[in-house]
């Protein structure tokens, strides 16, 4: 949740880190080990494989997200995931002009705004949360709610390379999620769950 940290307040306004850090908390005694950290970066799509991790299933063929059960179980059971695999946040202005991707593998995040063919429009902003995790040293263009971005600052031609490949990784691992997406009124919504949907920010 943004609180005018770079200018936005609420949700679904940008991709800073106050928007995306949202830490995962799990608590299950005798399958969860407790007061264990990991620091390892998780995404949306990584929730549903743990979960079925830590009830002995398998996720299913097809599904994108790892499971990373063994990093939290307390017999320590489990596939090791792959934690060098980046993470993709995505961001679509409600009026569907404009989109974002930033791909994050720690302690880099690179942000760069998509034409409609999801090819990016300017050079990648690479952002190094180690040293700025506050994300000062980025322009308020990389959000919706500031100016036009500005071009990536890749300080060297191996920065930029890699910047590159993980921006090319995830514009095909978005337009594969796009391919299996299901229609957004594949069930319909009772008026109370749109009501709901709406005092929570998601409708308008």
């Amino acid at each position: 949740e943004a609180f005018g940290e770079h200018g936005a307040v609420e949700h679904r306004k940008s991709l800073f880190q106050e928007e995306l850090g949202v830490p995962w908390v799990l608590r299950w005694p005798g399958v969860v080990a407790a007061g264990r950290r990991v620091d390892a970066w998780a995404g949306h799509a990584d929730v549903a494989p743990t979960l079925l991790g830590l009830l002995g299933l398998e996720a299913p063929a097809g599904w994108r997200g790892r499971d990373l059960s063994a990093l939290v179980r307390a017999d320590g059971a489990g596939p090791r995931p792959d934690l060098d695999r980046p993470v993709l946040s995505h961001l679509l202005e409600e009026d569907g002009t404009r989109q974002w991707i930033a791909v994050s593998k720690a302690p880099y995040k690179v942000v760069v705004e998509l034409d409609d063919a999801g090819r990016p429009l300017a050079a990648p902003l690479v952002l190094d949360l180690a040293s700025d995790p506050g994300e000062r040293a980025a322009p308020a263009g990389m959000s919706p709610a500031g100016a036009d971005p500005s071009p990536g600052d890749a300080t060297d031609d191996r920065a930029a390379q890699a910047a590159a490949a993980l921006v090319g990784w995830a514009t095909r691992a978005l337009e594969e999620s796009r391919a299996v997406a299901v229609p957004a009124e594949a069930e319909a919504m009772s008026p109370e769950q749109r009501a709901w949907m709406r005092e929570m920010g998601y409708l308008k």
